[in-house]
């Protein structure tokens, strides 16, 4: 896809879905997501949706795992974000809500 294309979907501060994680394409729009990870946030769009609608999957961020277990991350699971997707792109459910007290 056309990297100008990308910046009607998805804000600059998205990138390229890691190569090699197994990240299922969307059958909509064909393409990988793209993935935005920060201390606050962590998410997965495609090009099936605007540059301001939300992330149909998003996972718990590193500052919510670690407010959480006294700042232990040891037990954090860097792969969820494309575990949720996978789970979206499979059942058609987006996996956009977390856990009471997750963020």
């Amino acid at each position: 896809m056309n990297e100008d294309r990308w910046s009607f979907h998805v804000i600059s501060a998205y990138k390229k879905s890691p190569l090699g994680e197994n990240w299922l394409s969307c059958p909509g729009c064909e393409y990988r997501p793209r993935v935005w990870r920060f201390d606050n946030g962590c998410y997965a769009k495609c090009c099936c949706d605007g540059i301001y609608d939300p992330a149909p999957v998003k996972a718990e961020s590193v500052m919510s795992h670690g407010g959480r277990h006294n700042g232990d991350m040891t037990a954090y699971d860097f792969d969820d974000l494309r575990k949720r997707w996978n789970v979206w792109i499979e059942t058609g459910v987006k996996q956009d809500t977390l856990p009471k007290g997750q963020w």
